[in-house]
């Protein structure tokens, strides 16, 4: 890891091997997920590792989505596109944009109970997806 973690120690946490990390037709459970932000936060002393793992990850990692992100013509399509295909990487997370005139807003919710995934997830979103 580049923030000074264990590889295996983190995914130790949910039973993952790291070769399951490889394949990207692997889909990692939400509540893994959860787990998986939790060591991996404990273990690099990283409070902005959502922020700093969006440094190092392209929108191909995505695939579909990131594809659509990058050939979109407008931000608006963009954002439709990441929240209408929002599912192929989560099932616990919902989106909505909200326009009022010239203000437009991305409001995420996530389930209760998650208290360190919402953030290394939003902070990585952003990160990936901005120009």
């Amino acid at each position: 890891m580049r923030a000074g973690g264990q590889r295996e120690h983190v995914l130790g946490v949910v039973s993952l091997r790291p070769e399951q990390l490889d394949d990207d037709q692997q889909r990692v459970p939400s509540a893994d997920f959860e787990q998986l932000a939790r060591s991996a936060l404990e273990v690099t002393g990283d409070a902005a590792l959502g922020l700093h793992m969006g440094e190092h990850v392209n929108t191909a990692a995505f695939h579909l989505v990131g594809a659509l992100t990058e050939h979109a013509t407008t931000l608006r399509q963009g954002i439709e596109a990441v929240m209408r295909y929002a599912r192929i990487f989560t099932d616990r997370v919902s989106s909505e944009l909200r326009e009022d005139g010239k203000t437009a807003s991305i409001r995420f919710a996530f389930p209760r109970g998650a208290a360190l995934g919402p953030r290394l997830s939003a902070e990585l979103a952003v990160t990936v997806f901005s120009p």
